[in-house]
């Protein structure tokens, strides 16, 4: 009577070591199969997290090489404009450099914007954006062009003239434009083109004209005489050259 219990007692501690054995055969496998998914899903990658200052818990994924661990000190690289992608840097010139309207430029106010001066990459990168898809707009007070005395060498001198308008203000003055056409047969400044929006521009386009089409052949000096009668002709004719 007493021996069916002992082997009762042994067949039931047989059954549960065979069972526990499975467990942990599958729990092996489990982690095996979990292991191997992960090395070949993210190799050599590991997860930092990083008290940020405000004191939320920022996380951060990244190889080992590239971000050291070395518990709250990780360091990680700062993020920089000349860091991202070219084509995002283009975005970005766009968005601080390009303007709706005319780019207004003076002889006192005619530095390039700050971006453009932090260094000499960005300036050469963002230059021609800021140059080429920009209008930039001068005045004119009084037949006097005000731009810089340095104009020749300055860069308002590198925009094309689809880019560059001159916008001419206030009331005649002869001398103040016979300066102007004289700078002008020197390449000192730029002038106006012939086909002006008004019939007044246009008119004095056309002293423009004379000195451009005749500095070949004579001085500034020497087309003075064809100058002043085209002057004449102009008072004669009543233009109102008064600009607004």
């Amino acid at each position: 009577m007493e021996s069916r219990p002992i082997e009762e007692k042994k067949r039931l501690r047989d059954r549960f070591s065979k069972a526990m054995g499975r467990k942990r055969s599958e729990s092996m496998v489990k982690k095996h199969v979990l292991s191997f998914r992960m090395e070949n899903i993210m190799p050599e990658t590991s997860i930092n997290i990083q008290e940020a200052k405000c004191g939320a818990a920022i996380a951060t994924m990244g190889t080992s090489e590239q971000y050291p661990t070395s518990g709250l000190l990780t360091q990680y690289p700062k993020a920089s404009l000349l860091g991202i992608p070219g084509e995002l840097r283009n975005q970005i010139y766009g968005y601080v450099l390009l303007e709706g309207g005319l780019v207004k430029l003076d002889a006192q106010d005619h530095q390039l914007p700050g971006l453009l001066r932090t260094c000499r990459q960005i300036r050469d990168e963002a230059t021609e954006i800021y140059q080429t898809e920009n209008n930039f707009q001068v005045d004119a007070w009084n037949m006097k062009l005000c731009i810089p005395q340095n104009y020749a060498d300055h860069w308002m001198s590198t925009l094309e003239h689809s880019h560059f308008w001159i916008t001419m203000r206030g009331t005649p003055n002869w001398e103040n434009f016979m300066v102007w056409l004289k700078r002008y047969s020197t390449g000192e400044v730029p002038g106006l083109a012939s086909g002006q929006p008004t019939d007044e521009a246009e008119i004095l386009a056309q002293a423009f004209e004379i000195v451009h089409s005749m500095k070949a052949l004579l001085s500034i000096d020497q087309t003075r005489p064809v100058l002043d009668a085209w002057k004449r002709s102009v008072i004669l004719a009543g233009a109102n050259l008064v600009f607004p």
